[in-house]
């Protein structure tokens, strides 16, 4: 009897062993249904296949890894929606995007705050490889509301987006054809950490081609990448500050444009980097002109 309850015991920690070993496992899927379960488990999800979202968007509300594994997720909208996001992650969600295969991306979404993710406050989205791309964010007027906020991403104020890799890249919007930050008068809000990856090729009617920074705080350092956005790179608002919070390494380049003017657009940089600020900044905007100088600080 006490060798077949030392067995029954055995049998049953293995079978917990492996449940919970299947709660957490990788899981590949190929289609909407099988995709929206992995990532209600809070499952790492892998695309095996290009899927389309024709349900809804797609809400992270635990913490999940999305490997788009060189596929597309695409919401294939055809005008602006509240809820026209690809993905929206919520406060207690935290997603992170990664990308092991070639040309995995991000698209499709249509909405006027968030074209393609829409992070609320307190949530976390961390982009380590993959592209969004081809994501609109528009203007919706009246009872006066504007939005048309961060085509790529928009990031709700106490929400967070780390960036390490991946690009942002050809997406519209209003303000923040990349990327839009408003930390709501908050400014120790860290709402974005940038250390790679690149955003390029973004579009703003109004400011913001590639970033549109608002009363919060971007922690910058490593080799970060926002040139070639349209009408402007990196839009500074309200005396706005880049923190660099560590050395910039080769291959960095910003494009910085500020709403008034200002003495500095950095808080630390000598801090960390010896090189004139030009090595790394650059005038990205037609709305201001010159060369980048610096003073004993910044």
């Amino acid at each position: 009897m006490k060798t077949f309850g030392k067995q029954l015991v055995g049998i049953l920690l293995a079978m917990m062993a492996g449940a919970a070993q299947g709660a957490w496992a990788d899981s590949t899927v190929t289609t909407e249904a099988d995709l929206r379960t992995a990532v209600q488990s809070n499952q790492a999800v892998t695309l095996g296949d290009d899927i389309t979202l024709n349900s809804g968007r797609l809400d992270i509300s635990g913490t999940v890894t999305l490997d788009l594994n060189g596929h597309t997720l695409t919401r294939p909208m055809t005008a602006a929606d509240d809820g026209g996001q690809v993905i929206a992650v919520a406060a207690s969600g935290k997603l992170t995007i990664k990308d092991s295969g070639t040309g995995g991306k991000i698209t499709g979404g249509w909405a006027y705050q968030g074209g393609g993710i829409y992070v609320y406050s307190g949530g976390e989205l961390t982009l380590t490889g993959g592209t969004i791309t081809g994501n609109r964010a528009d203007l919706k007027e009246g009872e006066g509301i504007k939005y048309g906020y961060g085509g790529g991403v928009e990031v709700q104020s106490g929400g967070t987006l780390t960036m390490t890799g991946g690009t942002i890249t050809g997406n519209t919007a209003a303000y923040g054809g990349g990327i839009y930050m408003d930390g709501a008068n908050n400014t120790s809000y860290v709402m974005l950490t940038m250390t790679g990856g690149s955003i390029t090729g973004n579009t703003a009617s109004i400011a913001g081609g590639g970033i549109y920074q608002w009363n919060c705080t971007v922690n910058m350092q490593g080799s970060p990448v926002v040139k070639d956005n349209s009408s402007d790179d990196y839009f500074l608002g309200n005396y706005g500050l880049i923190t660099v919070t560590g050395a910039f390494t080769s291959g960095a380049n910003i494009g910085v444009s500020t709403e008034r003017v200002q003495d500095n657009f950095t808080s630390g940089y000598k801090t960390y980097n010896s090189e004139d600020p030009s090595t790394y900044f650059h005038v990205g905007s037609s709305r201001i002109s010159g060369s980048i100088g610096w003073n004993s600080n910044n």
